[in-house]
C-alpha cells in the first residue's frame, strides 16, 4: 500500500489533505481521510486472503 511505502504522507494535515482540498473534496471525503490516518496499517502477510 502506498501509505506503507510513504508513511510521511499519512498525516491529517499535509500534502494529501492539501490535494484533497484543492480537488474540491467534500466533508465526507475529508472525514474518511482522517479516519484512515487514525488507523494502524500493517503490511499484508503471505497467509492473508484477498
Amino acid at each position: 500500500m502506498l501509505l506503507l511505502a510513504f508513511p510521511d504522507l499519512k498525516q491529517a494535515s499535509g500534502p494529501v489533505a492539501d490535494r484533497l482540498l484543492a480537488a474540491g473534496a467534500g466533508p465526507a471525503v475529508l472525514a474518511l481521510w482522517h479516519d484512515l490516518v487514525a488507523q494502524t496499517i500493517r503490511p499484508a502477510d503471505a497467509d492473508d486472503e484477498f
